[in-house]
């Protein structure tokens, strides 16, 4: 038992300056060599905000209403290859973004948003289930259309579409 203890002394002795070896630094050497590539990052797409006013969305319909943007940057080549996301930040001023199409249950009635698009339009869609005139309830929202060229998709099959930070991240 007395041995036990005496190594357990000098054990304890010893580790400060073992320690002190450890974190002690030396003098730098030469930088290593060039690290590979990274995946491609946010660059690779393009991101149009859009704002909804008070008079953005007419009536289509007795339980349709809807709004046309114009957005040079949605190609003929990005609507036949590419890949066209739409995100709302439902009023929470770019805070959350969620993927269209966007629900808002009620009581008595539910609305739906959701987009389509063709080169150099956005068009949004509001459908209730009785009336019309819920347009005016989304000013103040944003919409982020994100633009994917085709020779960004390969990277897509691993990427939750829905989900704004893991497209942002993915590209």
């Amino acid at each position: 038992m007395t041995s036990t203890i005496i190594r357990i002394r000098r054990l304890l002795y010893l580790c400060p300056s073992t320690t002190f070896e450890c974190s002690s630094i030396g003098p730098q050497g030469d930088p290593g060599p060039q690290g590979e590539p990274g995946p491609p990052g946010a660059a690779n797409l393009q991101i149009v905000t859009v704002s909804l006013t008070q008079t953005s969305f007419v009536a289509a319909g007795t339980s349709l209403e809807s709004a046309q943007f114009s957005i040079p940057e949605i190609t003929t080549e990005i609507v036949n290859n590419g890949l066209v996301l739409a995100f709302t930040d439902n009023g929470t001023n770019g805070t959350a973004w969620v993927a269209f199409p966007y629900m808002i249950p009620a009581t008595n009635n539910s609305v739906v948003m959701n987009y389509g698009y063709n080169p150099g339009r956005l068009l949004l869609t509001l459908i209730a289930e009785t009336g019309s005139g819920y347009g005016s309830l989304f000013a103040g929202w944003r919409i982020k259309v994100i633009l994917i060229p085709p020779a960004s998709l390969a990277s897509v099959s691993a990427v939750d579409l829905s989900d704004y930070e893991q497209v942002l991240s993915a590209f």
